[in-house]
Formats: structure tokens, C-alpha cells, sequence
């Protein structure tokens, strides 16, 4: 639930994703019928997403598109 309420829409363009110690993130398509998603290490914060060209056949997507992004949380407990 937590993924759904926080995530966002992002523009994907394709290239090099930027290296660096970025968090892991859930990337997921608009797409009901055709549903697929990725983990990609990435700025959570950023409004245009940077994927390869293997990451958006994966997603079934393309420049241009708009994908769901939110960072993938450690789960978080309580005692």
C-alpha cells in the first residue's frame, strides 16, 4: 500500500543511467493489461528518469513514456 500511495509519475528517456549510491527503486509501467516493473538503483527525487535501453524493453516502454517511481523502503518493524 505504502508503494502505491508514494509513488509518482516520472518521464523516461533512454541512456546511461548516472552512477552512485543511489537507493533501489521500484519502476513500474501505466500499463493494466501489460503490468511490468524493475528495480533500478536511481534518485527517488528526480523528474526524468534515465533507463537502458534493455531496462525500458523490460518495462515494455519508451522515451518519452511515463513510469511509476518510489524508492523500495527496508521493511520496517516494531516490537
Amino acid at each position: 500500500m505504502r508503494a502505491i500511495r508514494k509513488s509518482r509519475l516520472v518521464e523516461v528517456a533512454e541512456g546511461q543511467p548516472a552512477q552512485g549510491d543511489f537507493p533501489a527503486c521500484l519502476v513500474a509501467n501505466e500499463n493494466y493489461h501489460h503490468f511490468r516493473v524493475v528495480l533500478a538503483r536511481t534518485d527517488p527525487a528526480t523528474e526524468r528518469l534515465i533507463l537502458t535501453a534493455a531496462q525500458l524493453d523490460a518495462l515494455k516502454c519508451h522515451a518519452g513514456d511515463r513510469v511509476r517511481l518510489v524508492r523500495l523502503c527496508a521493511e520496517e518493524k516494531t516490537a
